[in-house]
């Protein structure tokens, strides 16, 4: 992620950083070595900074392997939640939500179910993505992890 890439530099450098950094250094899998506590969920924003809002939509989305979300106990199971908003009321305009075991293509959004599975998922993963759109610095790590 693009955020990992500061991290990553200052690591290399032997530097400190004076200030909070959100990613995470990849010195540790550039080297081949395993890192035990790599992220299970992110964040993807768009549009990115410096683009015209008024032309594209932003959009939050969380995507996450966290069995913590997907309820699933091995970990391999990956949902995308997503909410688009209307930019110059800023309220939500649509919102998808994906698991990639039933739809690899996220190609029908089960955002609409009323299996109390999916709603729960869908609650989970829906304030998990509030939380981390405003976190910083370690504690966006605990959320990632």
């Amino acid at each position: 992620m693009n955020n990992d890439w500061a991290p990553t530099l200052v690591e290399y450098a032997g530097a400190t950083p004076d200030r909070v950094m959100d990613g995470r250094s990849l010195v540790r899998l550039i080297a081949g070595q395993d890192e035990p506590a790599w992220r299970q969920s992110m964040l993807i924003e768009f549009p990115p900074d410096g683009v015209e809002v008024a032309t594209n939509l932003p959009c939050y989305m969380l995507r996450t392997k966290d069995t913590a979300l997907t309820r699933a106990g091995t970990g391999g199971k990956i949902l995308v939640h997503a909410e688009t908003l209307e930019p110059t009321a800023g309220t939500l305009s649509d919102v998808e939500f994906y698991d990639l075991d039933v739809d690899s293509l996220q190609d029908k959004s089960l955002h609409a179910s009323t299996q109390p599975k999916r709603v729960n998922q869908m609650n989970a993963m829906r304030e998990r993505l509030h939380l981390i759109q405003g976190c910083s610095g370690d504690a966006c790590r605990s959320l990632e992890s």
